[in-house]
């Protein structure tokens, strides 16, 4: 599992981005925050993920704040 720091999210556009502990920038979509009820992030949060290629590049998955 990487961590990360959440950089950026959008609850109206439904997406946003990690800033990894290397410093790279990865997108995420809101279906693949890992948690029960309200799927919601807030800038700072500090979250897990897993990487999956997509066709834009890599994508944070499994997005579990801890």
């Amino acid at each position: 599992m990487m961590k990360g720091t959440v950089d950026s999210y959008s609850e109206q556009k439904g997406f946003g981005f990690i800033k990894q502990d290397d410093g790279e920038k990865t997108f995420f979509y809101r279906t693949s925050i890992n948690m029960s009820g309200y799927r919601t992030l807030n800038i700072g949060d500090r979250v897990r993920f897993e990487l999956k290629a997509s066709v834009r590049g890599p994508e944070a998955i499994e997005v579990t704040k801890i």
